[in-house]
């Protein structure tokens, strides 16, 4: 899904938004993003490949799903994850920052307006805290 000339944020992130907290997945996350990706309908809709096992989820921790994102209500219960994933580039002037990211959202909280939040805070965060130069988001 990522070119290999991109790397992983390794940074802990911590964020928060008027409902959700956006936070550097831990090794207890597994089970919680486990149970989020291997949902077929979920995977169907995003475009992954569903887990098949908790250990693919404890393998993705923390270097390929550095965010997930928690409900203020319930801050152990992961609702979604984010992919964040950055490459420097040579320019004619120095070097440019391009970030990606991707996400998906657990299909019981889509249409609530949380994606909005996380997208927005994320936005802020990297151009303001890492200097991004250009962001490209898939979803």
């Amino acid at each position: 899904i990522h070119p290999k000339r991109f790397n992983y944020i390794t940074e802990e992130i911590k964020l928060h938004t008027e409902r959700l907290i956006i936070r550097t997945p831990r090794v207890k996350d597994a089970q919680e993003i486990f149970t989020l990706m291997k949902d077929k309908d979920t995977a169907m809709i995003t475009g992954f490949t569903p887990m098949n096992n908790i250990s693919e989820a404890e393998g993705k921790i923390p270097a390929a799903y550095p965010v997930c994102y928690n409900t203020e209500e319930n801050p152990d219960h992961t609702i979604g994850v984010f992919e964040i994933y950055f490459q420097k580039r040579s320019i004619t002037h120095g070097e440019k920052q391009e970030y990606r990211i991707c996400y998906f959202l657990h299909k019981n909280f889509q249409g609530k307006g949380y994606m909005t939040e996380v997208v927005k805070s994320m936005k802020r965060y990297l151009f303001m805290e890492r200097q991004a130069d250009t962001l490209i988001i898939s979803i």
